[in-house]
């Protein structure tokens, strides 16, 4: 039978700990230095663009009325409809064939729902620009492509 390892009164080995188990003390980590950059000045003051998501019904109706209000669109406000590429713009026009409904719901006919991509998507990114006083839709479809490709694929 073998014997445990026991210290003798005159064995001085086991007084000091061993020192290569004992790691050194480190000195304390320093922050790294942030190199933030001078920050330019802002472009010339102009009104921000605003956004908002709306889900377009059957019939092609939709409301944002913090939009609207910020365009100073009221009901029955007459509305031109332009189709962009993947995009329905509305301006404020007097000889408009839309019009803001009772309720702030703006219609968007079929063919144009169709044209701008907004039949396969039936939520909407919209973009107002009181500036230029346009709201533009934009199928969500469109947005969740353009923020999910990656480099190197096809546009």
């Amino acid at each position: 039978m073998s014997r445990a390892l026991q210290p003798s009164d005159d064995d001085s080995r086991f007084d000091e700990p061993i020192a290569p188990l004992i790691p050194p003390a480190l000195p304390p980590p320093q922050p790294a230095a942030l190199d933030v950059g001078v920050l330019a000045p802002p472009a010339a003051p102009h009104s921000p663009l605003l956004l908002d998501v709306a889900r377009l019904g059957a019939s092609g109706r939709f409301t944002s009325k913090a939009l609207l209000r910020a365009l100073g669109w009221q009901p029955a406000q007459p509305l031109a409809l332009q189709l962009g590429d993947e995009a329905v713009v509305l301006t404020a026009d007097p000889d408009g064939t839309l019009t803001v409904g009772t309720r702030g719901e703006i219609a968007v006919p079929a063919p144009a729902r169709t044209m701008a991509g907004l039949d396969h998507s039936p939520t909407a990114a919209l973009v107002a620009d009181p500036d230029q006083a346009t709201l533009t839709f934009h199928p969500v479809s469109l947005l969740t492509a353009h923020y999910t490709r990656r480099p190197g694929d096809p546009p």
